[in-house]
């Protein structure tokens, strides 16, 4: 595989805060979003720039988005989105002459000829703007190349947990977007990452975004904040298993997947009590091991509660084909890079992949250790729920948590939908399975029968759980015996979410 030494682009230098609030003010007035960048490029992250086509540059506008000036937006998505160059006056059209000017200065457009050059991207990502390197499949495995925003990130920062913390830790920083978004909530931010360049990419992230420098460090992994602990700590560490343990970005340094069990085993030493540590990453099975087993073993006497939301299982072809379609464009290339990598998983005795994020909190209480499969891709921020999910499984996993749940009220979820089967039988519909899904939150699905459905009917908010569970019992006729195995039902749709606390309880 190649690797290229270096990156020789400067990061850009940060804007002034008159300019920062300028450029952001312009990014919303034209509708340069998230939502409108999927919706008129049909991409969720930015594509690589050598690699894009002229069809895929252009934009066809949609009555929704009426209200823009489309040729504007057209024109900074090509700029700062696809990272292609834009005619001098063109750009200005857009941009204003002071405000290129001001780019120009920063080292984030560079004029060459009559053409104004991008040197970064810059992604919206929620109320945010972030800054990071070009895309292109030239660079993304070169050393001191910073990254713009991959689905991992995106996942991670859908998940992080909300709340007021004194100290916040984004590990593996890159461009810097979990620390800048902590920033609202975490009185002291601190990121940490092996990329010099990735400090400067902070540095200027905070200012585009109107806060505080944020504290950067430079070093590897946790060596930079060794005897320090966090209330929070997000990390979206390079963990792509490859057999060249290339250090970049993308590719794990280390064989198969010791350096997730490394940061696993160690980040919750730096936590303060009922803090939270959470990462994205890929963990292997190995052929005749649990891999939940494994992953127990890497939390073992952590003192922290764990939670495991899995989100894909890849066999190594499979795995092996996605992760390099990222950087290898030629096919006859890529299929031997596939072959290699491979046989290097089956001489390791790998069965198979797993991606997915951890949770862990520490905790004074029972430590426990769940897991959860999630049934679609995490689109909207999540953490509220991921918080409530602890809250619900430290509840269930309380010695007393029969006597104490029967006093709480639960009521069913928002946007909860339901998928019958039915089959036509000696004259009648027979309804043969009911799914369950939730349509907000950590969307989960689950298979249930009458019973169970006719029991969530039960939850209105009002009743409590033992007043619901009788009311079920009643209503199907069922003896006071199955009145536990009530309790047990209804603390299982509180785990799944297809109930939740009610916000009175």
């Amino acid at each position: 595989m190649t690797h290229q030494a270096t990156v020789v682009t400067q990061a850009p230098r940060p804007l002034d805060a008159e300019q920062a609030q300028e450029l952001r003010e312009l990014f919303i007035a034209i509708g340069y979003s998230q939502q409108n960048l999927q919706e008129l490029t049909y991409f969720t992250v930015p594509p690589p720039t050598d690699v894009v086509t002229e069809e895929q540059l252009q934009i066809r506008p949609t009555d929704q988005l009426q209200q823009y000036d489309i040729s504007r937006l057209a024109i900074l998505i090509r700029l700062f989105y696809f990272g292609m160059p834009v005619i001098h006056e063109v750009a200005i059209t857009a941009l204003g002459e002071s405000l290129a000017q001001a780019c120009i200065d920063a080292g984030m457009l560079a004029q060459t000829g009559d053409e104004l050059v991008p040197k970064i991207l810059i992604m919206p990502v929620d109320d945010l703007f972030m800054a990071s390197d070009l895309q292109r499949m030239d660079l993304q495995d070169s050393l001191n190349y910073v990254p713009t925003l991959c689905e991992a990130a995106f996942n991670l920062h859908n998940t992080t947990v909300t709340g007021n913390f004194k100290s916040g830790l984004d590990l593996c920083s890159g461009f810097g977007l979990h620390a800048v978004a902590m920033q609202s909530q975490c009185q002291q931010v601190t990121a940490t990452d092996l990329n010099p360049r990735a400090a400067e990419f902070a540095a200027f992230n905070a200012a585009l975004n109107g806060q505080p420098p944020i504290e950067a460090l430079t070093g590897n992994m946790l060596e930079p904040v060794a005897d320090r602990t966090f209330d929070l700590i997000v990390s979206n560490p390079p963990f792509i298993i490859n057999p060249d343990q290339i250090t970049t970005y993308r590719f794990n340094p280390k064989p198969l997947d010791e350096l997730f069990e490394v940061l696993i085993r160690s980040a919750h030493q730096h936590l303060n009590d009922g803090g939270v540590f959470q990462t994205i990453g890929e963990w292997v099975e190995f052929s005749g091991q649990d891999w939940e087993e494994r992953l127990k073993t890497w939390t073992a006497n952590s003192g922290c509660c764990v939670w495991v939301l899995t989100a894909n299982r890849y066999l190594p072809s499979t795995y092996a084909d996605i992760a390099l379609r990222q950087s290898i464009v030629d096919e006859a290339q890529r299929l031997a890079e596939v072959a290699r990598w491979e046989s290097y998983f089956q001489a390791a005795s790998v069965e198979a992949i797993h991606g997915g994020l951890i949770f862990m909190r520490r905790t004074t209480g029972n430590c426990w250790f769940e897991t959860t499969k999630l049934s679609q891709a995490l689109n909207q921020p999540v953490g509220k729920d991921v918080l409530e999910g602890f809250d619900v499984r430290e509840l269930l996993n309380d010695e007393d948590w029969l006597i104490k749940i029967q006093s709480r009220k639960l009521v069913v979820a928002d946007g909860l939908q339901q998928s019958e089967v039915s089959e036509w039988h000696l004259g009648r519909w027979k309804t043969t399975s009911i799914e369950l899904a939730t349509t907000s939150g950590l969307v989960v699905a689950m298979n249930v029968d009458q019973f169970v459905r006719t029991l969530l009917e039960q939850f209105d908010g009002v009743r409590t759980v033992d007043q619901a569970v009788k009311s079920f019992l009643t209503k199907c006729s069922l003896p006071e015996e199955a009145y536990e195995k009530g309790l047990h039902i209804a603390s299982s749709m509180l785990k799944t979410g297809a109930l939740r606390l009610h916000s009175e309880a």
